[in-house]
């Protein structure tokens, strides 16, 4: 079932520069990261990169001195997941084990495996409800209107 919220937020993503997008979730992750605990050796050096597919958006990150920072190169990222924004939103909500996702061939992993992972599993680490309202309160609002949508 097409997700109905998910349709205008596919075109704002769509035709928003990467920059504008890169940016706010490089501030989001670096916070997220503060509480948590980030093996930052295998990460340092490195570029991520989240490609999600139905909209053709490659986001990029390069992690240097413990904290990602947006980049737009077009270069080859040292390790890349794919995958739908759909998927990718059902990761973040964690309402369906990651692992689950990469055999069921909804998330594709490619490059670097072992940096792969380690973004994978610090995705996983993230408790949503310990984090300050700031970050906190927007997820659920949007949690609660994904529910709605899809109720309806």
């Amino acid at each position: 079932m097409q997700n109905l919220l998910l349709t205008p937020v596919q075109h704002v993503i769509k035709y928003t520069p990467e920059l504008a997008l890169t940016t706010p979730v490089s501030i989001l992750m670096n916070k997220l990261c503060d509480s948590i605990e980030v093996d930052w050796r295998l990460f340092e050096g490195k570029t991520i990169e989240l490609y999600v597919i139905d909209v053709n958006k490659r986001l990029q990150w390069h992690c240097r001195n413990q904290r990602f920072h947006p980049c737009i190169s077009r270069q080859k990222a040292d390790a890349r997941i794919s995958g739908n924004l759909n998927t990718f939103v059902v990761l973040i909500q964690q309402s369906v084990d990651s692992d689950t996702l990469f055999f069921e061939r909804k998330l594709q992993m490619e490059g670097n495996t072992e940096v792969g992972l380690a973004m994978r599993n610090m995705l996983d680490a993230i408790d949503w409800d310990e984090q300050p309202p700031i970050i906190a309160v927007p997820k659920r609002l949007f949690d609660s209107a994904l529910a709605r949508s899809l109720s309806s």
